[in-house]
């Protein structure tokens, strides 16, 4: 087995086409189809089902995707911290960040980390709930920003700071003569939240003070679906007031609720028996930035 055969197999897996798959990888479909052989039987596994319908993954090739996507973001890892060293850097520090997580405190994070430790490099890298948890067993991230605790009890989940949330509606909606929306004249109208599948903490946080049973509502599996949906008139969204900044060209506006004051709260997780100097340091500017805290600059270790 070779690497060539890995790239091969994840490009086919997301394309499902062999034709596709070649054009990007930028070979015939001869070579592609050998290869993907070459690795099944090597694995003594069928990873894709073919037939005149089209191609699929097989549940042992769905399980196989996800070994090999560890596998190369472990790789791209290696290779970046190799650059680094070689440009200077002392650490690398990978940080898995959920859509969502408010850019403004995470920005102001990252400039006083590398004010105050220029030579230890921040990898972003951004990723859905799931993938954040996996990467954490598996040693691809250090640490993590989600909107989750986690379960695992080897994972820490570490409160950071709460985002207000805000009822986001269309520039010519009939609610926006309330400078405060009653919640009860909100629910008059479709919901549109984040996808509990995709943003499992952003939907539990935001469904928490909604009543129940739930009301009519569509998921979106991501923010930018959800400010799209709510710009063409499909309902009214949930958001922290911080996705607002990033959406101004949708003609979208956005009121507080009457009478409640909802927020998001931010984690960072990290793995309990994963500490050394770079991310303790790290965490705990975090934790100064939830609280509001001065930070000053911290030296660095040498």
């Amino acid at each position: 087995m070779e690497l060539r055969h890995l790239r091969h197999f994840l490009v086919l897996s997301e394309e499902l086409h062999f034709q596709r798959a070649a054009n990007r990888l930028h070979i015939e479909q001869s070579p592609l189809s050998r290869s993907i052989r070459e690795l099944e039987a090597d694995l003594e596994v069928r990873l894709f089902d073919r037939d005149r319908h089209g191609t699929r993954l097989t549940w042992a090739g769905r399980k196989y995707r996800d070994g090999v996507e560890r596998v190369m973001e472990a790789l791209e890892q290696a290779r970046d911290s190799a650059r680094m060293a070689a440009s200077g850097y002392h650490g690398v520090l990978r940080i898995a960040v959920a859509e969502g997580v408010a850019a403004k405190h995470l920005s102001d994070l990252l400039t006083r980390s590398r004010r105050d430790e220029p030579r230890t490099h921040v990898t972003l890298s951004e990723a859905d709930f799931r993938h954040q948890v996996k990467g954490l067993q598996h040693d691809l991230y250090d640490a993590a920003f989600a909107h989750a605790t986690c379960d695992d009890k080897d994972i820490t989940s570490i409160p950071l700071w709460d985002t207000p949330v805000v009822l986001v509606l269309p520039d010519r909606h009939p609610l926006l003569h309330h400078d405060r929306v009653p919640l009860s004249e909100a629910l008059r109208y479709p919901l549109i939240l984040p996808s509990k599948q995709t943003h499992p903490g952003t939907f539990q946080q935001i469904t928490e003070w909604l009543p129940h049973p739930l009301p009519s509502y569509i998921e979106a599996a991501s923010f930018l679906l959800m400010m799209v949906q709510v710009s063409s008139g499909h309902g009214l969204g949930i958001a922290s007031e911080h996705d607002m900044t990033a959406y101004k060209t949708l003609d979208l506006v956005s009121r507080p609720l009457a009478g409640l004051a909802p927020s998001l709260v931010t984690y960072v997780l990290r793995r309990n028996d994963t500490s050394f100097p770079e991310l303790d340091r790290f965490i705990e500017r975090a934790q100064q930035l939830a609280q509001g805290d001065d930070i000053r600059p911290q030296a660095a270790a040498r």
